[in-house]
């Protein structure tokens, strides 16, 4: 499959059994020009008391873009059926959470009482009491 600059090749697909839980994942090679940059390995597992299924998608995450790799199951031939997302910029936004807390926090520091400073004859002039002179 191929996905933005992405090839995306499924080496092999396998299951595992518990009591608890039945799991099965895809082991995904990632190439980009033609050169392997990354192993991914999506999971879907079925819990068995419940009886609800459950995907963990695997997330490769560069300041370009994230690759969202989901594992659906495996179609009427038994071939793996895998949803790849490709989301520019995502990285950005969490920068920009951060910057945003930053923010909200340095806003909420109480500022200092600035001092304050007058000339001593202006302050001796107004403590003292006005004279009133009648004529």
């Amino acid at each position: 499959m191929t996905i933005g600059s992405y090839t995306l090749v499924c080496r092999s697909y396998t299951q595992d059994d518990s009591p608890n839980k039945a799991m099965e994942w895809a082991v995904i090679d990632v190439y980009q020009g033609g050169k392997m940059i990354d192993t991914m390995t999506p999971v879907r597992e079925f819990y068995k008391a419940s009886r609800q299924a459950s995907t963990k998608p695997d997330i490769r995450s560069t300041m370009k873009e994230d690759l969202y790799l989901v594992y659906e199951g495996q179609n009427e031939q038994g071939l793996p059926i895998i949803k790849a997302h490709l989301n520019p910029l995502v990285m950005w936004i969490w920068l920009g959470v951060w910057i945003m807390i930053a923010g909200t926090v340095l806003a909420l520091v109480p500022n200092a009482p600035a001092p304050v400073r007058l000339p001593a004859a202006k302050l001796v002039a107004a403590a003292s009491p006005a004279v009133v002179t009648g004529d």
